[in-house]
């Protein structure tokens, strides 16, 4: 069977998280890369990764390296593609070019060059190619994805301030979640954390419920694909282990989250109230307290939420572990401690951090 070389590109700074991932579905000469993550396999790898990964961007297929020292190379190494091979030329393809320290810098040319060295390719949605050129190398890759990884099919509206899915899967498993411990978001604006929960909870592929671009692509092998499918629906839960709760002291957040889990199918097993977080008790002894605050520009000042939740970690969820977005200015008014590890990333362009803690007592 044909081997592939894939990327999975991936938030900055959640390589990691997404190599675990591409680990535990099977994947070989899994490697972080900037950007994202690296892996060989087959097809049906690829479309094992865009249905399973919480935590990847999109997929892309290299589809060929070569050099690309001046116009004229570049032209007869596009030339010798077998291009039919991997696009259906008749349907058109849309063309992303950029480039890195390289004297063929004028984008709109290299771009015209790939369309005429493939016979003439007129824009079109068969599929979407990316080509970069850096340094005297060029390379051609082909998307698999099609619409975003984070846009799982669930998610119509959204509130003042949302996180992507993907986002909120990955941190997610950041703090450890596998659906083995109590969930509860106290803010949990328009529900992302508890449905990426309850989705990793009852085992479900975040890609259930959408389409890819490689159901497009003249490789496509259905009954592969259907065969991927069965087996995820093999593995469903029908409940989670431990329950899942979701709250907010905006009403129209409730029905956000509401609404976000009826469409992901897991309404039943989310429980979700509208209540100001002083208002809470512990559900459980243990648990995992997980929430993305309104926090600095994002919305306004955040000083009062973050003193309720160290309000509540200190007081009735002394028992709890938490994972909390916050930025730079509000990490220190979480509670402290050596059981403390926060990991830094981005959120519509801002530098924030996740801070994670670990039940009292354990390593």
């Amino acid at each position: 069977m044909e081997k592939l070389e894939g990327f999975l590109s991936t938030p900055p700074n959640l390589g990691s998280i997404a190599s675990e991932e591409l680990k535990r579905l099977g994947l070989k000469r899994v490697s972080v890369l900037p950007g994202g993550v690296s892996f060989t396999g087959t097809w049906r790898d690829v479309y094992r990764v865009n249905l399973w990964s919480r935590a990847g961007n999109r997929v892309l297929v290299r589809a060929a390296r070569f050099p690309a020292r001046s116009f004229k190379e570049l032209s007869r190494n596009l030339k010798a593609l077998p291009w039919g091979d991997f696009i259906d030329l008749s349907a058109g393809a849309s063309v992303s070019v950029s480039t890195r320290k390289t004297v063929l810098y004028h984008t709109g040319k290299l771009e015209e060059i790939l369309r005429e060295s493939a016979g003439g390719l007129k824009e079109g949605e068969g599929a979407e190619l990316y080509l970069r050129l850096s340094g005297d190398k060029a390379t051609l890759s082909l998307d698999t994805t099609g619409e975003h990884l984070h846009r799982r099919g669930y998610r119509k509206l959204t509130g003042e301030a949302p996180m992507r899915e993907n986002l909120a899967a990955a941190l997610l498993m950041v703090a450890g979640y596998d659906g083995s411990e109590v969930l509860l978001d106290p803010c949990c604006g328009s529900g992302t954390f508890p449905v990426e929960g309850a989705l990793i909870a009852l085992n479900i592929p975040p890609g259930f419920h959408r389409s890819f671009a490689f159901e497009r692509l003249p490789s496509f092998d259905a009954k592969a694909w259907g065969e991927e499918l069965a087996l995820a629906r093999e593995g469903v839960r029908s409940s989670p282990k431990h329950p899942i709760y979701a709250s907010d002291i905006d009403p129209g957040a409730v029905a956000l989250t509401v609404s976000s889990a009826k469409a992901a199918k897991v309404a039943e097993h989310i429980e979700v109230a509208a209540a100001d977080m002083e208002e809470l008790s512990p559900p459980a002894e243990r648990g995992l307290l997980i929430a993305n605050p309104p926090y600095g520009i994002r919305i306004g000042d955040s000083r009062q939420v973050y003193g309720k939740i160290k309000k509540l970690l200190t007081g009735e969820f002394a028992g709890w572990r938490y994972g909390v977005v916050a930025p730079q200015g509000a990490k220190n008014a979480l509670p402290a401690g050596t059981d403390v590890e926060e990991t830094r990333f981005l959120n519509g362009g801002m530098e924030l951090f996740f801070m994670v803690s670990k039940y009292a007592g354990s390593k």
